[in-house]
């Protein structure tokens, strides 16, 4: 497998067809903008400090996009990127719920699902790449696993015991609409579980452009090696990928907005990927960020990325 074949995610997309949206946490039409990735504006709102891309890719162009996203032949290299983390994630939800039915939205390959089975959960999934839930159906034998957008499928009210996303709000077209949805899947009191980058810290990459030269795109280049397209090391978002960025108070807004209750945020560091380097830094800026948001009581979190767990209520 040459170096081509080992990039985890197809991430180049040129879009043609955009929509321009309010934001999606409080609906305001006043936002200041941020930056410019791959042709599209990143704005911020200026009521409730969401993140996110305006205008946006509409849907069918995330369809296209998703299409060609993830690839066959790297399903092995997710696997070991994932592992740990999922086996994590499992015995942190096995905390909060008794073993029942779980559905895991943006399910990919579907090596969680193929977990929590082991684990004796009946689980079901969804996912936008065609490659992705092929995988899970006919490689893992997950037969309740769907292709398409969550939000378009029908799933019964009050049905599941827990609903996870990760790393997959971020990439979604309208996150309040897919939490409402996920609600309304849940039996009462059911949980959600999220994981995603932390704006916080990636918002740093704007600041350390505008000292831009050859070493630093290396350095960086290395330090995200199969986490970002080394093509724009100074990207945060990365549109078409990823349409939004949420810091942990902005998330905890977006789920008591949906008719959850937050009942726990843990500091989850990065997916294993790339070399020995890439593995020591995650590790030094995970234990450096729960340091400081000890320090600072919560009020600071540089966390790589995190996980929020949800009730309904």
């Amino acid at each position: 497998m040459n170096a081509c074949d080992k990039t985890l995610e197809r991430r180049q997309w040129l879009c043609r067809d955009l929509v321009r949206s309010d934001c999606n946490l409080c609906g305001s039409a006043h936002f200041v903008r941020l930056a410019e990735e791959n042709a599209l504006p990143i704005v911020r709102c200026q009521d409730c400090g969401l993140v996110y891309v305006n205008p946006r890719p509409s849907d069918r162009e995330l369809l296209m996009f998703y299409e060609q996203y993830l690839r066959p032949q790297v399903s092995d290299l997710w696997k070991i990127a994932t592992d740990k983390l999922f086996r994590t994630d499992a015995k942190r939800i096995e905390g909060y719920c008794r073993r029942g039915r779980i559905l895991d939205i943006g399910c990919g390959y579907g090596f969680f699902l193929h977990l929590m089975k082991t684990r004796g959960w009946e689980v079901h999934g969804s996912d936008l790449s065609r490659v992705g839930v092929r995988h899970a159906r006919e490689k893992l034998g997950l037969t309740h696993v769907k292709w398409g957008q969550f939000q378009d499928q029908r799933f019964r009210d009050d049905h599941f015991d827990a609903i996870t996303l990760w790393y997959v709000l971020h990439h979604v077209s309208d996150p309040k609409k897919v939490l409402e949805k996920a609600r309304g899947a849940l039996k009462k009191q059911g949980i959600i579980a999220i994981r995603v980058p932390n704006m916080g810290l990636f918002e740093v990459l704007w600041y350390l452009k505008k000292f831009d030269c050859g070493a630093l795109r290396t350095l960086l280049r290395t330090l995200r090696k199969q986490t970002a397209d080394p093509r724009v090391p100074y990207n945060v978002l990365d549109p078409p990928v990823h349409l939004y960025a949420f810091s942990p108070k902005v998330l905890q807004q977006l789920l008591e907005r949906a008719g959850f209750s937050v009942i726990g945020t843990y500091n989850d560091g990065m997916v294993s990927r790339g070399n020995i380097l890439n593995r020591v830094v995650d590790g030094t800026i995970t234990r450096a960020a729960e340091w400081i948001k000890h320090m600072t009581k919560a009020r600071v979190d540089l966390s790589i990325s995190f996980s929020m767990y949800a009730r309904k209520v």
